[in-house]
């Protein structure tokens, strides 16, 4: 958490505080439903469709998620990831063996962008070929590394009755170029049902982006950074936007309640647990979804929401996946009970797979790299094995440190392997209750005079303390 500022200090101690407090819960709508064509082959990195009933293939993204099942709408015989942009007859998908296709199944391409390992492929021939996500063929990868977008954590905002209208602010200027001496070179924002459409400021805590939405609902921003590489290379990151109504009780869940919430950097991330009350339905709350715990925050008389890591989401209190299988209804009093937790716990339920990268004076294949350090590798792992790097943040540790090679474990989850590659560092990877991923050097390996840029969040003066000081060796 960064420096809190006196006059945010001075509110903090002011009483009394109170907080309405809000629960999003992600839904994603349909963009593609329609029906198996034929049963494809194993494994299954392609399908034929047919009988479109909603949507088109034009609306369908990289990245998206693929519901299959028994009828439309349906997610009952599994899911699976956009993998590259579709045809008018065929849907890229990424590898898959454990979904049981059957003639005439429903798919439902939905909106929503989810953490998936992505397999690699080996093609046996003289020399072996390498490629990522199935059919991505090295080129410059590992020389030309592309740049990182960091766009903040989901918001979450009411239209405002006496406008009509719900306003987010945007900051992009956290964004980074990875290769050595390259910088960033321009910002391409879409605000899909929003005033602008687009943008191309950065986006500073003294500038931002600022949108409005006249309408409810879940609106899926993207942010594309550009480097100053010849060629250039970019990244894309999303993150959803849920626009509620001016009404409070016909928008996010109210009548609930957090139950407990730990977390530590030991943990490397956070939990929390909910209880829901009302009509709640079950369904409303499957494995995986995205969670957004807000609140609209009162000091004295002052609304106004104080802390968090990124400018203007300080009242984004935690962002999180419900784990798998941890949805229950109690049949008497209709009490939906979930966990959820941030996205280091799914990272922990992803099987990475065996990789091997080695610095090069020049690279070749997936293989080799040149200027190899540690954030490079991570940032290749998040990159090309998996699809983090595009739904959350990712803050690197900054070492300049070079390494010679770095082994990935097979059979390892993805997390185990981020960390694995940090150990020799002294460093964690973790999260924050935004669900950002950091990855951090312990402080107290750091030098002396690395310590002392650290921020002090806060000075505590004795007003401060509710209980008794204790002094412990």
């Amino acid at each position: 958490m960064p420096h809190i500022q006196p006059d945010d200090l001075a509110l903090l101690r002011t009483h009394p505080h109170r907080s309405r407090e809000h629960l999003a819960v992600l839904q994603p709508p349909p963009k593609l439903t329609c029906q198996l064509d034929g049963v494809p082959g194993d494994p299954t990195t392609q399908i034929n469709y047919t009988n479109v009933i909603q949507g088109g293939y034009t609306a369908v993204v990289a990245g998206m998620t693929l519901w299959v099942g028994t009828a439309a709408g349906k997610r009952d015989k599994g899911t699976c990831r956009i993998r590259k942009t579709p045809t008018d007859a065929i849907l890229y998908i990424s590898e898959d063996s454990a979904i049981d296709w059957a003639v005439d199944d429903w798919l439902t391409v939905v909106e929503n962008y989810e953490l998936w390992a992505k397999y690699p492929r080996i093609v046996t021939n003289e020399e072996c070929t390498f490629y990522k996500d199935w059919d991505v063929e090295y080129s410059d990868q590992h020389s030309k590394w592309a740049p990182v977008a960091v766009m903040g954590p989901p918001d979450c905002q009411f239209i405002d009755p006496d406008t009509g209208k719900a306003t987010v602010k945007f900051v992009g200027n956290r964004s980074y170029a990875v290769a050595p001496g390259a910088s960033l070179s321009t910002y391409a924002w879409t605000f899909p049902g929003g005033t602008p459409s687009n943008s191309s400021s950065a986006g500073t805590e003294a500038s931002p982006v600022v949108v409005t939405w006249d309408t409810p609902g879940i609106y899926w921003v993207s942010l594309k950074v550009t480097d100053s590489q010849s060629p250039a290379k970019t990244h894309t990151g999303r993150r959803p936007i849920f626009i509620f109504p001016a009404d409070r009780n016909t928008g996010p869940y109210t009548r609930f309640k957090m139950t407990g919430r730990s977390g530590t950097v030991g943990q490397q991330g956070h939990t929390a647990t909910f209880e829901v009350y009302g009509d709640a339905d079950q369904a409303e709350f499957p494995d995986r979804a995205l969670v957004v715990y807000f609140t609209e925050d009162w000091y004295g008389d002052t609304k106004k929401s104080i802390g968090g890591n990124f400018p203007f989401r300080a009242h984004i209190k935690f962002v999180g996946y419900i784990q798998r299988e941890s949805t229950t209804k109690d049949p008497q009093t209709s009490m939906i009970t979930f966990e959820a937790a941030t996205i280091n716990a799914l990272m922990n339920t992803r099987e990475g797979f065996s990789s091997w990268i080695e610095d090069k004076s020049s690279a070749a294949n997936w293989c080799e790299a040149t200027n190899l350090t540690a954030d490079r590798a991570a940032l290749s792992l998040c990159r090309y094995n998996s699809t983090v790097l595009d739904i959350t943040d990712v803050i690197v540790t900054g070492s300049t440190l070079r390494i010679k090679s770095q082994e990935f474990e097979g059979k390892a989850t993805l997390l185990r392997q981020l960390q694995g590659l940090y150990d020799d560092l002294f460093a964690v990877v973790c999260c924050d209750k935004q669900g950002a991923l950091y990855f951090e050097i312990d402080p107290q390996m750091k030098t002396e005079e690395e310590r002392e840029t650290i921020d002090i969040v806060a000075a505590l003066e004795h007003g401060d303390w509710r209980h008794q000081k204790e002094h412990r060796r």
